[in-house]
């Protein structure tokens, strides 16, 4: 007698949709905290990099938990290595 086997093939597919703008591009710029130019990225940028919402970063902005800079034109930047801290 013969047996028979079965294979089962799963495939998956995953679409990734890359939005750009140029709000969320990263700006290198000087960061009194950090006493050095670095990258700096918008708020809302800042929300997706960290996986929040852009309301949570503005929160951490206004509590001094994030190193930013404000331009003379009134844009925010934030600091892209208070970023990577544990916040």
């Amino acid at each position: 007698m013969m047996s028979k086997q079965r294979k089962a093939i799963k495939v998956e597919s995953h679409n990734v949709l890359i939005v750009r703008r140029l709000i969320n591009r990263q700006v290198n710029l000087w960061c009194n905290q950090c006493n050095a130019k670095v990258s700096m990225v918008t708020p809302e940028r800042a929300a997706l990099l960290r996986e929040t919402t852009p309301r949570f970063i503005y929160r951490k902005v206004e509590n001094k938990e994030l190193h930013f800079v404000e331009t003379s034109d009134g844009k925010l930047f934030i600091c892209c290595r208070s970023l990577t801290t544990d916040i």
